[in-house]
């Protein structure tokens, strides 16, 4: 193809190459296999960042206590009460 631009080793298309090109477009059920077979990807990571999300508010509130000593002293007495 002609106008291609090649740039450390990769080839890459110009803007004058585009209005050539074909794009296909696939039909609906290999487009609903698609999302199906993804759908659980993009869950899990919703899930990670809500997960992460939460985690980092734990941290900033703990964190400080942690510091300072009150989640040990607090930990400590917690202990000795359960023997």
């Amino acid at each position: 193809m002609k106008g291609i631009i090649i740039v450390a080793g990769d080839r890459h298309l110009s803007r004058y190459d585009w209005p050539r090109l074909t794009l296909q477009v696939p039909n609906d059920a290999i487009v609903r296999l698609f999302e199906e077979s993804v759908s659980y990807n993009f869950h899990q990571v919703k899930m990670l960042l809500d997960q992460n999300r939460l985690l980092t508010q734990a941290c900033d509130l703990l964190l400080p206590r942690l510091m300072n000593g009150t989640v040990g002293r607090g930990m400590t007495e917690l202990e000795t009460a359960n023997g």
